[in-house]
């Protein structure tokens, strides 16, 4: 099992755990409730941040600029 690079949390007990992004176009993750993998493609809005839309429990965007980095 992969270790996670950084955490979201969505709502209380329900953290997204992101696994690696892939060269900035694909990011990997896990919901800590379903423990499988997903991967979803990363988005940028019009200001240039970056985000991945969650579609494995509330279909909602996670900026990568809001997740808590595990590796400071």
């Amino acid at each position: 099992m992969k270790k996670a690079i950084a955490y979201y949390n969505v709502n209380l007990g329900t953290n997204v755990e992101i696994l690696e992004i892939e060269g900035g176009e694909r990011v990997n993750y896990r919901i800590n409730e379903d423990g499988k993998q997903h991967a979803s493609k990363v988005y940028y809005n019009l200001k240039g941040e970056p985000y991945f839309i969650e579609r494995a429990f509330t279909n909602s965007r996670v900026y990568l600029s809001e997740c808590l980095r595990t590796n400071i």
